[in-house]
């Protein structure tokens, strides 16, 4: 933990502003929130969100409260780029540009395997928080919900990262890898230096078995780049094999097709969802658009003739055009 945050979003005031939205929250937490199922990447997700009313925006205000205080108190590590300001997948994948050799890996069903004890043990390491536990255990319980950590809660990033915080701590200043995470997501690669991946990948599940996570065996795997164009498919684009100058970083087309899938069902299906089911799908639409038009404007044109046949007709891709439709058909 670091840092000031101003006496209004303290814990101690927080705790106090809170306390009655705790005690129905354990209670009754139903009234507080809702579930629907979207689809993420190709894939069916439930979300936990927040319930439309006066309950739901007083769960809200107080996560985003909490998120803000942990925010900036906590120091997460260099090596972790997920919900970072200025960092992103681009940012994580150019630690990768000279290497040839990958491990690659993820946790399997992360978020629920996130345990409530634990992670309010690691609050207990901060002098400022040990005196205040009472009222952060309380705060943390609503930020569960039976006892999972639901994807779809405003605090919810902040306090994965945090969750993995030792775990990446152990491998800060490695020098025969090069270590990163974006989410749940690990990528350590090397050059010709397989027998210190290996060495990595069974020091990262000793880690990660001490918070009670594993590997996700299906998407866990070694690589080896051994000529110009191999490649090895990462966070949705591939890292590809450009000697003799570094990697170069490209959008896959599987990527680009779920995402072309994921707007032509967004236009097809919003006029008949709740706005913040639209709101939800619309988020994960825009910011995959952006993301290929950033890393590929060659892979931008690709998308935008995907879902010109896809969806019959030409579309406008541009967030301003998205977000019309949306306000368009809630006026």
């Amino acid at each position: 933990m670091r840092g000031k945050y101003s006496k209004s979003w303290s814990i101690d005031t927080m705790y106090t502003d809170a306390r009655s939205t705790v005690e129905q929250y354990n209670e009754d937490p139903e009234k507080y929130v809702r579930s629907f199922t979207v689809r993420i990447n190709g894939k069916k997700r439930n979300i936990i969100t927040y319930t439309p009313d006066r309950n739901g925006a007083a769960l809200r205000n107080i996560h985003s409260r909490f998120a803000f205080t942990i925010s900036h108190c906590y120091q997460s590590m260099p090596d972790s780029f997920a919900y970072k300001k200025g960092s992103g997948i681009l940012t994580c994948l150019s630690q990768h540009l000279q290497s040839d050799t990958f491990f690659k890996t993820d946790i399997h069903d992360y978020f629920n395997s996130i345990k409530f004890e634990t992670l309010l043990s690691m609050f207990q390491e901060d002098k400022t928080c040990k005196r205040r536990m009472k009222k952060i255990k309380a705060l943390l319980s609503l930020c569960f919900y039976n006892d999972h950590m639901p994807i779809g809660f405003i605090t919810s990033p902040v306090l994965s990262d945090l969750y993995l915080h030792k775990v990446d701590e152990s491998f800060l200043g490695r020098y025969d890898v090069i270590y990163t995470r974006y989410a749940d997501d690990f990528i350590i690669s090397g050059k010709n230096n397989m027998s210190s991946l290996e060495k990595a990948k069974n020091e990262l599940e000793e880690s990660l078995s001490e918070y009670g996570l594993s590997l996700n065996a299906k998407k866990t795997y070694f690589r080896t780049l051994h000529r110009p164009g191999d490649a090895i498919h990462v966070l949705g684009v591939n890292l590809v094999n450009n000697d003799p100058d570094p990697n170069r970083i490209t959008v896959s087309d599987r990527y680009i097709r779920e995402t072309s899938k994921d707007i032509c069902r967004f236009l097809s299906e919003y006029q008949d969802q709740t706005k913040e089911e639209n709101e939800i799908a619309l988020s994960s639409a825009i910011g995959k658009i952006e993301f290929i038009r950033f890393v590929s404007p060659s892979s931008y044109s690709k998308l935008e003739k995907m879902v010109r046949i896809k969806h019959g007709e030409a579309v406008d891709l541009s967030r301003a055009m998205l977000e019309g439709l949306i306000k368009k058909n809630n006026s």
